[in-house]
């Protein structure tokens, strides 16, 4: 790698200068393809579109953490390019929940260029740490210290890209429900409750859900949304479900001339 490096350094200081004056000369050039995720390594891909006439090209990518990078150098990788020009990198180990700026370049005897930089997060590769693990029991919901087995599950996607998971339950013979309100489908992390996601403000916004207790008490039904500012665990490693954990979450709801302040907790599996 130290030489490769030197190389392009070499190429990068010496011929870049001199020959660019010379008008008939082609540099090379080269885009930035794309970024994504693949077996919890983050793939960038780039392709040399024109390898202008040079004897020998050098390509690679080039990244930062939370800002562009400064120069090509920065913890740069050098690739090989395949015969149509396309090179990609798959780079282990960055940080989760992270966003990185990812660049490309080319080099030749003759000049370099540089495709343009991305952002991207780096997603949860796994489940966030549950802080009341050992007591929870999927498929199962422990409200107000009863505890019931989930009944049905339902996803509904509705107007501005919100999604709803409803998970139904029978209790004292009355449909009973809790929903959880994402913008977007949910991605493995955790989750800020708030009151109302459809107010104008959180429209739109990520990293937020509203979880909405729908139940009967007495002759009465009530529709109370939990607290605020409490946390929501969601585990979509598996692209094929979707486990929506919480730890007591508080909420509070009217019963006749009494407010009653009570705690849910559970653990939901939404399969595709």
């Amino acid at each position: 790698m130290k030489t490769k490096t030197y190389i392009l350094a070499v190429f990068f200081a010496v011929f870049l200068t001199a020959c660019n004056k010379e008008k008939y000369l082609r540099i090379p050039a080269v885009e930035t393809v794309s970024v994504y995720v693949e077996d919890n390594n983050v793939i960038v891909d780039g392709k040399v579109t024109d390898f202008g006439n040079a004897f020998k090209a050098y390509a690679g990518v080039y990244f930062a953490q939370g800002r562009e990078p400064e120069t090509a150098y920065e913890n740069q990788i050098l690739l090989d390019i395949a015969s149509d020009g396309s090179f990609q990198a798959a780079i282990p180990d960055l940080k989760e929940d992270s966003t990185y700026y990812f660049g490309t370049f080319v080099a030749t005897n003759l000049g370099y260029d540089l495709g343009d930089i991305i952002a991207f997060k780096i997603p949860r590769f796994s489940a966030p740490e549950l802080p009341c693990a050992s007591s929870l029991q999927k498929n199962y919901i422990k409200d107000e210290n009863q505890n019931y087995a989930i009944s049905n599950v339902s996803v509904e996607k509705k107007a501005n890209n919100l999604y709803e998971y409803k998970a139904g339950l029978n209790a004292y013979g009355y449909s009973q429900y809790y929903t959880f309100a994402f913008y977007g489908e949910p991605k493995t992390g955790i989750y800020q409750t708030i009151y109302d996601i459809r107010s104008f403000d959180y429209i739109g916004r990520t990293g937020i859900v509203e979880v909405r207790v729908n139940k009967k008490v007495g002759m009465s039904f009530v529709t109370p949304p939990v607290n605020k500012m409490q946390e929501v665990y969601v585990d979509h490693t598996n692209p094929n479900k979707i486990i929506i954990s919480f730890c007591g979450l508080k909420y509070s709801y009217q019963y006749w001339d009494y407010n009653i302040d009570a705690e849910v907790q559970g653990q939901v599996e939404f399969v595709r």
